[in-house]
């Protein structure tokens, strides 16, 4: 049986998350993250402060209004089960392997032992997006849910998902099933499930040996990764040291490339703009291929801290 650490809101959540690898960091691990990276989350268990969250951007906020109502509706079509809010969970045989599932699923009003039989995991998605859900829950999310699901020590792990602006829900199923009349103890090489159960332990125990070890991930060109390295090193005006020049020249090379590329973007978007006029849309062969969407958004006024690189001019360049 998993041991409760803590609820979700309590202060010392994040300070205990930081000893283990949770759902959400395992996914990282995989690179299947897009707002970490394997560096950023090296950075954040290894700082010696503790890192603060980001501010929830807006997509997170939907999510978490939607969640009582994705829950309801999961509880709608199982009323066989109950569920119950979760706080932050440590295996019983690998405690830095952590969880904080949406839910937890019990035996509901015909059981009478109301053992813990699954996790619960929801979500809220665009329905521009349903395609990634035609095959089951996206990989992502998959890792989450089996993550949690050892970590909580069940067989089963439910999926929730709420697509906005429609409303249309939908919900999914992760078992060891297909391990056949030994599923309760199955062999590893016959259930899909258990092997990439076994597969992600193997990974997170190798990410905990680079922080045991002090050796992080190799950097990447996530934004997560940028924000880590001007975390980890601060500047100290009088300081120099060499740098390899290749990879200078490399990045200048690539940063003109890309002011080209934006230029140009923006100078085909203002041809763009001339053509529509005041049209919504616009097409090619009477095919709809531009489209023009106006929103206003309201933002609080705040102080922006930049920390970037500036290309250093050559030397006589100001001249020219």
């Amino acid at each position: 049986m998993a041991e409760l650490i803590c609820s979700a809101d309590d202060p010392q959540w994040l300070t205990e998350r930081r000893k283990g690898i949770t759902a959400t960091d395992i996914t990282t691990i995989l690179g299947l993250n897009p707002y970490q990276s394997p560096y950023g989350l090296w950075w954040e268990k290894t700082s010696p402060d503790t890192p603060q969250p980001d501010p929830p951007t807006r997509r997170q906020l939907i999510g978490q209004r939607n969640e009582p109502g994705a829950v309801e509706d999961w509880e709608a079509e199982h009323p066989e089960y109950v569920t119950h809010e979760a706080g932050l969970y440590r295996s019983a045989d690998r405690p830095w392997q952590m969880a904080t599932p949406d839910r937890l699923v019990q035996e509901g009003p015909g059981g009478t032992s109301r053992r813990l039989v699954a996790v619960l995991e929801v979500k809220s998605w665009a329905d521009a997006d349903k395609r990634f859900w035609d095959d089951g829950p996206p990989p992502r999310v998959r890792a989450q849910v089996l993550w949690q699901m050892d970590v909580m020590g069940v067989s089963t792990g439910h999926v929730g998902v709420l697509f906005l602006p429609s409303g249309e829900f939908r919900s999914y199923v992760i078992t060891h099933e297909e391990a056949g009349p030994a599923a309760d103890h199955p062999n590893i090489a016959d259930c899909s499930t258990c092997s990439d159960i076994e597969f992600m332990r193997g990974q997170a125990r190798d990410f905990l040996d680079r922080i045991d070890l002090n050796d992080p991930p190799d950097v990447d060109g996530s934004a997560a990764t940028l924000t880590a390295l001007r975390a980890r090193f601060p500047r100290y005006p009088d300081k120099s040291v060499p740098v390899d020049d290749d990879l200078v020249f490399a990045w200048v090379e690539q940063k003109t490339k890309r002011d080209y590329h934006e230029t140009r973007a923006r100078e085909l978007e203002a041809k763009i703009r001339v053509k529509l006029g005041e049209a919504t849309f616009g097409t090619v062969n009477d095919i709809p291929v531009v489209r023009r969407f106006i929103s206003d958004a309201k933002v609080k006024a705040h102080t922006r801290h930049q920390d970037y690189l500036k290309i250093i001019p050559a030397r006589g360049a100001d001249d020219e």
